[in-house]
């Protein structure tokens, strides 16, 4: 359980100042802990669908995995973040395909965002067994 004293908006992009502490299941309560968070401004994503102009095959798979471009357009890049928002695979690219390899990560689910040359993102989840 975490307790949030912070009054943290994170509607509104800014620095705020979170003071945060952590109690487990037994009741052991850890020592509060200061954080600067930057919140910042999103303005959008777009979920990958059947019409998208990216592909992202297999999913599930066993860690590796290939994002492809559909429409001939270039992958600017390609980053993958687990369930707490860590990334945990990053690359800049100019190709139609990329492969990722995720085979050292848990299982689990992960974010996918790519961005390509136009600067258009898309983002997808990728089941990881």
């Amino acid at each position: 359980m975490v307790v949030d004293q912070s009054k943290l908006d994170v509607t509104s992009p800014g620095v705020y100042f979170v003071t945060y502490m952590v109690t487990d299941p037994s009741g052991n309560k850890s020592r509060k802990k200061d954080r600067l968070v930057t919140v910042e401004e999103f303005t959008s994503v777009k979920e990958l669908s059947a019409n998208s102009n990216v592909s992202i095959y297999p999913n599930p798979s066993k860690g590796l995995f290939t994002v492809a471009s559909k429409l001939n357009k270039r992958i600017a890049s390609v980053t993958v973040m687990d369930a707490i928002g860590k990334t945990v695979y990053a690359a800049s690219t100019s190709t139609n395909e990329v492969e990722v390899d995720l085979t050292q990560m848990n299982k689990g689910l992960y974010m996918v965002i790519i961005k390509d040359e136009n600067g258009v993102e898309y983002s997808s989840k990728v089941v990881v067994e």
